[in-house]
């Protein structure tokens, strides 16, 4: 019954018979269709003669049949799919087997791909499906095993989130199970709880996870940070200190991203979306060698930004 959906989509769907465009995209809007809210969709819509009926919709066991009457035109539904976060995705995914088909289709996720600007290696694309592609380029997960970090940092919300509940150790770190590469050469946070101090940055395998200095100030190991305590600053040693004084605390709610410019053998911090300052490393920065990494005080909350 599903395999009529799976043919190639045209690049640009008909919707020239939908009166309020940005409505039609709206991530809102898609989900007023989830919910069965069709009396609002039909308001936003200003149309009613496209509707089959009015009834709320039942959508459970795979079943099409409501929304397949609900829009004339598929490619529009799968349109409007592209308009949606990863993560709406995923949770379309979970209402029923027609949604997880339709969330998981590669029209919409080689629509996300090229979105992002990302390239991909040609055996990957020949390997995996563009889901899966989109998830292993942009999706970081800390890494739970003692390996990668501090027995005194729990990571939860399926590797999303590291947090700090314990006072055991000093200065512990974590760092994610998968290093940066040229395709994959950042990573955003969110700080969620900040205690007396936080680190966001980067560091190789040589790094100590705890007892021993903060983030971006170890000797033994290339390692840098956006750092915040007293004062915030911006550091990094390897070879030898680079670092940049700011003036602003980092806050709750703050959203920090590190970016690895490997041409430029530099790491860019940006907080909020703006570029707050860029170190450069005194040593060859290379493919796989550097993990994101995180240095916690206790009381402390971070949960990764994967979009």
């Amino acid at each position: 019954m599903l395999a009529h959906w799976t043919v190639e989509l045209p690049v640009y769907p008909d919707i020239s018979q939908y009166t309020d465009y940005q409505a039609l995209f709206s991530s809102v809007y898609l989900k007023s269709i989830l919910s069965g809210n069709v009396s609002r969709l039909l308001k936003v819509m200003g149309k009613t003669n496209h509707f089959v009926e009015t009834r709320p919709l039942f959508i459970e066991d795979g079943s099409a049949g409501d929304l397949d009457a609900l829009l004339p035109n598929r490619d529009v539904l799968f349109y409007m799919l592209t308009f949606l976060n990863p993560k709406d995705l995923a949770s379309l995914c979970a209402v029923s087997r027609k949604m997880n088909f339709l969330a998981s289709h590669d029209y919409v996720w080689r629509t996300l791909f090229v979105q992002s600007r990302k390239n991909a290696p040609r055996d990957m694309m020949e390997v995996f499906s563009w889901k899966q592609l989109y998830r292993r380029i942009h999706v970081w997960r800390w890494d739970h095993t003692t390996e990668k970090r501090s027995t005194a940092i729990d990571v939860i919300d399926d590797g999303n989130t590291a947090q700090r509940q314990q006072q055991l150790s000093s200065n512990p770190c974590i760092m994610t199970s998968k290093p940066f590469n040229r395709i994959k050469d950042s990573y955003e946070v969110e700080i969620k709880k900040r205690g007396l101090w936080i680190g966001v940055g980067l560091a190789d395998n040589k790094l100590r996870l705890q007892n021993a200095s903060t983030l971006g100030t170890q000797t033994q190991c290339v390692n840098s940070a956006f750092f915040c305590q007293d004062s915030t600053i911006i550091q990094m040693r390897c070879s030898m200190n680079e670092t940049v004084q700011l003036q602003k605390k980092i806050e709750v709610g703050d959203k920090i991203k590190v970016k690895v410019d490997f041409d430029n053998n530099s790491i860019n911090y940006y907080r909020n979306g703006t570029l707050e300052g860029t170190v450069i490393s005194r040593v060859n920065i290379e493919e796989g060698t550097l993990y994101p990494a995180l240095n916690l005080s206790y009381d402390s909350t971070v949960s990764l930004v994967n979009v």
